[in-house]
């Protein structure tokens, strides 16, 4: 699997299912990408979003997104594969949050979040994981994402987690694990 890319169909059987959630959770419809790029500020940030901008589409994409209600948590997970190691990215990454742990990203119509980066335990699952909290405040309201990057050979498991309050870690772990299993069948 090291080096494997995937499929639409392959990235696709890779996310995670309903089943794999706990009870009391449905699946919710993936917001479409709009490909709008933020302006980042300070303009140095601009790297936290350039890192992945820069490999430009990925050979195949798949997203998933859960939640127990309206209110959240929200799990987005989402399956990609690159024709190169996913390393790299993750290393800029890191770097980049930890350069820049705090920015402001404005679409274009004007609304804007503030982001505050900080590292989140997290035991490493696939070649290398990267894991952070980002606390962002909208339009008055307080938000938590959890964010864990699994890059494993040419693929990527993402798993973003946003809401009011921060989802178990244990129970994220879990996601990741079964995530993981699921890429790994996938890739067969």
């Amino acid at each position: 699997m090291k080096d494997s890319t995937l499929t639409a169909a392959q990235a696709k059987t890779a996310l995670l299912t309903l089943d794999d959630m706990p009870t009391g959770w449905t699946q919710q419809k993936p917001d479409p990408d709009d490909d709008e790029d933020p302006t980042v500020t300070p303009k140095r940030c601009s790297a936290v979003l350039d890192a992945v901008d820069q490999q430009g589409k990925p050979l195949a994409e798949a997203t998933a997104v859960f939640s127990p209600s309206d209110l959240g948590p929200e799990l987005d997970h989402t399956v990609t594969s690159w024709p190169r190691s996913q390393l790299p990215v993750l290393k800029k990454l890191t770097d980049a949050f930890r350069q820049c742990p705090k920015f402001t990203s404005t679409s274009k119509d004007g609304s804007s979040a503030t982001f505050e980066a900080t590292g989140l335990s997290f035991r490493n699952l696939g070649d290398r994981t990267l894991a952070l909290r980002l606390k962002a405040k909208s339009d008055g309201i307080n938000l938590v994402l959890d964010v864990v990057y699994i890059a494993k050979g040419n693929n990527g498991v993402t798993l973003m987690v946003t809401g009011l309050q921060p989802l178990d870690g244990a129970v994220l772990e879990g996601f990741a694990k079964k995530a993981l299993t699921r890429l790994d069948a996938a890739s067969r």
